[in-house]
């Protein structure tokens, strides 16, 4: 499935250090761009309390990357990725961390894990891709059927004869009122 204005690709990223003038803070800001870059949306929680208010009120969320680092002794990381999995068993969630600091994270955290982000290791070029093409494979595995046909014959710009749209919509679009319904509607609407 295409990106499309029913289902962006959205990121959570939750890092204390986003924004400060640390190694850090500076390698994030530039998986943030790079991940913008990308079309991909990214929502920011410097707190594990952030985050979790952001689990509850951005449901369309399809990453979430989470900054061992995050709260002392990575204890407040934990209780992320298990707020995480407590609302899906499936979002990929990706721990951010150095290749040495791995071995301090409970086994139990990295199976409720899918992959980490070795900040200061990789490029943020490469990082990005990762996330976005995690992202996009949850958007297509929880997209229904028919839900998918609908934007893949959308974006095959073919003219529907079956629907009350016909061409697009364009016996609408003749007059102001006509013209109204479809800006409100769009043209997705009438071109599936």
């Amino acid at each position: 499935m295409k990106e499309d204005a029913q289902l962006p690709l959205k990121v959570l990223v939750a890092c204390t250090d986003l924004g400060e003038d640390t190694v850090v803070g500076r390698a994030t800001a530039r998986l943030v761009s790079e991940l913008e870059r990308l079309e991909v949306h990214v929502v920011v929680a410097r707190s594990v309390l952030d985050a979790e208010s952001l689990l509850v009120a951005e449901r369309d969320l399809h990453v979430a990357i989470a900054d061992w680092a995050l709260g002392k002794g990575g204890e407040t990381a934990t209780g992320l990725v298990e707020a995480i999995r407590r609302q899906s068993d499936d979002l990929p969630i990706f721990l951010m961390t150095g290749r040495g600091s791995v071995d301090e994270i409970p086994i139990a955290t990295v199976r409720r894990c899918d992959g980490f982000v070795y900040l200061l290791d990789d490029t943020a070029d490469w990082i990005a891709g990762r996330i976005r093409d995690a992202g996009e494979r949850y958007r297509r595995a929880i997209a229904p059927p028919m839900f998918t046909g609908l934007v893949k014959f959308a974006h095959e710009h073919e003219y529907s004869w079956h629907t009350p749209g016909h061409e697009g919509g364009t016996g609408f679009r003749k007059s102001p009122v006509g013209r109204a319904f479809f800006d409100f509607f769009g043209e997705p609407m009438f071109r599936s």
